[in-house]
């Protein structure tokens, strides 16, 4: 059990956060991850504006007090919600709502995989393994369909002499895979699928950029901060057909934007 003075030690100098007691209980009706159950319930009092912009939260150790789930568990929410733009972190201080003024979602001017086209070494191997998960409210949204849909999970991990320099998550709906005819089992067909097919099919994208700080739990190597490239792939007719997160080593890759007047 977690005690009061543990709490009190280790939100001590931090800004007000929300009360605890105005933030609900964790869904866990659906086979859904603990840290997208955490993600859902804060991204939806920062939608319903129920957290303010700049607004901090709980610490991590309160929030999994008050869940009965692990630091651990809220950490990963929290560290997704910061990717996702719906949060910021500072050192020294709590988490906090993104102001209301961040910017908005710009985009590179070619459709391709930025863990291998942009890479300032040469690729020179591709490791994948993949899963099945249910769509999260969050990427249902994105990816225009129901809660709990089946998707398609493929982390992608990319090196360069030796080094993995790169990582990719790719979400796509699992009725894709069967419109091309792609057998589920088979590890090479969709690796194939998500590096060829769903680049060729995607003509339009929305797309963020963001930095974040180098993180254990990614399979990269090395301590440099890393480049968030974030990217939603769409048909010519704007549906959306995967989500691609792409984790870049910033020593390692140099991307390039076209803007105009």
């Amino acid at each position: 059990m977690i005690s009061d003075e543990e709490i009190k030690n280790d939100n001590e100098g931090q800004s007000v956060p929300i009360p605890i007691d105005r933030i609900p209980a964790l869904d866990t009706s659906d086979n859904i991850p603990l840290y997208v159950s955490v993600y859902e319930v804060l991204n939806e009092l920062i939608e319903k504006g129920e957290i303010h912009p700049c607004q901090s939260i709980p610490s991590e150790l309160e929030l999994s007090h008050h869940w009965d789930v692990s630091k651990g568990t809220v950490r990963r929410a929290l560290r997704l919600l910061v990717e996702d733009g719906k949060m910021i972190k500072s050192q020294g201080k709590n988490t906090q709502a993104a102001p209301s003024n961040m910017t908005g979602k710009e985009g590179i001017q070619f459709i391709v995989d930025v863990c291998d086209q942009y890479c300032l070494r040469k690729i020179d191997a591709i490791t994948m393994e993949y899963e099945y998960t249910g769509a999260s409210v969050y990427t249902a949204d994105l990816l225009d369909t129901k809660r709990g849909e089946l998707l398609l999970l493929a982390h992608l991990s990319y090196y360069a002499q030796g080094e993995c320099v790169a990582y990719s998550q790719r979400f796509v709906p699992t009725q894709l895979m069967s419109t091309y005819n792609v057998d589920a089992n088979d590890p090479d067909a969709i690796q194939d699928f998500v590096l060829s097919v769903v680049t060729q099919e995607a003509k339009l994208t929305s797309s963020s950029i963001f930095v974040i700080s180098a993180d254990e739990e990614l399979p990269i190597d090395g301590k440099a901060d890393i480049l968030l490239f974030d990217e939603v792939y769409c048909t010519q007719q704007g549906m959306p057909i995967a989500i691609v997160k792409s984790y870049l080593r910033s020593d390692s890759y140099h991307l390039t934007l076209q803007r105009r007047q």
